[in-house]
């Protein structure tokens, strides 16, 4: 494993197009550049993701969202209450966006983090950054830098392991848009339920 010591290195890295292994609030995440077509693919292929699942993006502020999705009125009242943090809201992409970030549905999974390395990594590459697990596909993220995959580090060796510590408990939060105030939950997480309710939107979910 090559541990990345600074940000900058990091930062340069994932510029020339380099996959790497980096903090979230949630948990440890896999990443590149969302511009970079080539790195996404190879993402993909250390992953062993299906092409199908879209990737989930991490962004400094509204200004990188903004160059990947496009933003419905809808959404801004969730932005407004729950960014930065770990809930994910799927937007409409944008024509910018490499169509493989989606798997081929039209939508991306976005937030700002509320991870300070993460969101100024984002913001030193200049450009939102893919944030899935860091693990093979099937099997449980990792929580820190010592427990991510050996078998994922032989494919990907980068690691920047900056404070703090992700919280290693639940994913983000997932919703789709509905409009009139609705959302739907696609995967629970971080972000309650509750919490959703109680900041006036109208939650349906399905899941267990």
């Amino acid at each position: 494993m090559a541990k990345i010591s600074s940000l900058e290195e990091m930062a340069r890295h994932m510029r020339a197009g380099g996959i790497g292994v980096y903090p979230t609030e949630t948990f440890m995440a896999l990443g590149c550049r969302a511009g970079s077509e080539s790195a996404v693919a190879g993402l993909y292929e250390a992953k062993r993701r299906p092409h199908r699942l879209p990737l989930p993006l991490i962004a400094a502020d509204r200004m990188q969202v903004e160059g990947v999705a496009c933003i419905p009125p809808e959404a801004e009242k969730l932005m407004a209450l729950f960014w930065p943090g770990p809930l994910s809201i799927l937007l409409p992409s944008s024509a910018r966006a490499p169509a493989a970030l989606s798997g081929g549905t039209g939508q991306l999974a976005v937030r700002i983090s509320s991870h300070s390395g993460a969101r100024d990594l984002a913001l030193a590459v200049g450009e939102p950054l893919v944030a899935s697990s860091a693990n093979i596909s099937g099997f449980p993220p990792a929580r820190d830098a010592k427990s991510v995959d050996p078998v994922l580090l032989e494919r990907v060796p980068v690691v920047w392991d900056a404070p703090p510590r992700p919280a290693g408990r639940l994913p983000s939060t997932l919703v789709r848009l509905l409009g009139g105030g609705r959302i739907q939950v696609l995967r629970r997480g971080a972000v309650a339920i509750r919490a959703l309710e109680q900041a006036g939107f109208a939650v349906e979910c399905d899941l267990p």
